[in-house]
């Protein structure tokens, strides 16, 4: 398989873009809420953080099994357009909303983009094995996940940018973003014609029933329970680090874009080791791999996380982030797990898209959203809770610590449902 292939190519640039938008989006709502201390509806700026992830996350719950149905008996590359055509009206929004600084319409649009963001997942997924050959797919899902991470890079670093050039011009912020949905769709115009696979598909929109007819194959429940971990943990990242940096480290937005920013490098890198991993050393093992090598890099880098004794009245930027010992360290920290985080998740992704009936990959991929959106928004619940609780931001790093050993624990007896199942991938 070849990247400039031209059934590949299109739905990887949409791909991209979808992501950059996604992350440029939140991030710039994200930094905007933080370092302007931004707070409504009778939450503060810290608690509004912990509810746009849970609101950002609510529609991979609610939608996810309706959309994996539509897209199981629909033409997945006329879907995609359609559903691009609604991230360019939700962006057109933004170029009014993001001036106002009104917390409920930054958290309703939130929501929608959220919503576009779990009816495209289901077509996305489900399309690759229908585009590229099945000896080609694990290297495939590799490209597909490092472009999507590294637009995520990208979106997470322009968002910080947009938000430090125009916060007091922030029309430009929804101007640009506009722009790039519009681009999006322009690039699934040239995803090739796909015939449904189950016309005669009903419907079904209960999100249970999805999980039931998953959870049947022990191969994909595994994947399913397994990768969640993955997406767990990111939010919780995502969600801490500018806390971390702003309140422990007294830097501004800039440097909490490089963190962010490098923790989606390291999941892109992650992602092509996989395939040379996994061949090397079978599929359990290098799902293991990754889940010790993240839980090693969090507790190192829990170590750089240091009460400050004295409070300061400035933040820094990019310049005192390299003449700080334990910003740095903890950056390398965060990289590094990160990249663990790409060798343990692309390939239980891969192992769900071969395993699967082609009649209802989607409502499969659909299965592993709902449970993804599950773990973020008991991540995003948790974040609330100790907050709430008044538990200081390296308190949560302990938490992680703890649930990691238990996930390590339950994950080991059960690396054998992979076995058979890796045999059938080739990369």
């Amino acid at each position: 398989m070849k990247l400039n292939s031209k059934n590949f190519l299109p739905l990887f640039i949409t791909q991209c873009l979808n992501a950059f938008n996604d992350n440029a989006f939140k991030n710039s709502l994200i930094l905007l809420i933080t370092y302007e201390s931004l707070s409504g509806l009778g939450f503060s700026s810290k608690e509004i953080i912990s509810l746009a992830s849970f609101l950002f996350t609510l529609p991979y719950l609610l939608f996810s099994s309706f959309a994996g149905n539509l897209s199981d008996k629909s033409s997945k590359d006329v879907l995609a357009r359609r559903i691009k055509l609604i991230e360019i009206f939700i962006m057109a929004i933004s170029i009014y909303a993001i001036p106002q600084r009104s917390i409920p319409l930054f958290l309703l649009l939130l929501f929608f983009m959220g919503m576009q963001s779990a009816f495209f997942s289901p077509v996305k997924l489900a399309m690759l094995p229908e585009l590229v050959p099945s000896k080609s797919l694990m290297r495939a899902n590799g490209f597909f996940s490092m472009g999507t991470f590294f637009s995520i890079l990208f979106g997470t670093a322009v968002g910080g940018v947009l938000v430090k050039a125009f916060s007091q011009n922030s029309i430009y912020i929804g101007l640009t973003l506009t722009t790039f949905s519009i681009l999006g769709y322009l690039s699934s115009l040239k995803i090739p014609n796909l015939k449904p696979q189950n016309e005669n598909l009903g419907s079904e929109i209960f999100f249970i029933h999805n999980l039931k007819r998953a959870f049947g194959n022990e191969a994909i429940k595994h994947c399913i329970l397994f990768s969640a971990w993955l997406w767990f943990i990111g939010m919780y990242y995502m969600s801490t680090l500018p806390l971390i940096i702003k309140n422990y480290f007294f830097m501004d937005e800039s440097v909490s874009t490089i963190f962010m920013a490098m923790f989606s490098v390291g999941v892109a890198i992650g992602s092509l080791l996989s395939s040379k991993i996994s061949k090397k050393y079978s599929i359990k093992n290098c799902i293991f791999i990754g889940l010790v090598g993240m839980f090693t890099f969090h507790c190192i880098g829990i170590s750089f996380i240091k009460e400050p004794i004295i409070k300061l009245s400035s933040y820094g930027g990019i310049s005192e982030l390299f003449q700080n010992f334990n910003a740095i360290a903890l950056l390398i920290s965060i990289s590094l797990l990160s990249v663990f985080g790409g060798i343990f998740v692309v390939p239980q992704q891969t192992l769900i898209q071969m395993t699967a009936d082609p009649k209802e990959c989607a409502r499969m991929i659909a299965a592993l959203n709902i449970f993804q959106a599950i773990t973020l928004l008991a991540s995003s619940l948790l974040l609330f809770i100790l907050f709430r609780a008044g538990y200081k931001t390296h308190f949560h790093f302990y938490v992680l610590a703890l649930l990691y050993l238990i996930v390590i624990l339950l994950i080991y007896p059960r690396l054998k449902h992979f076995t058979h199942e890796s045999e059938k991938i080739s990369t």
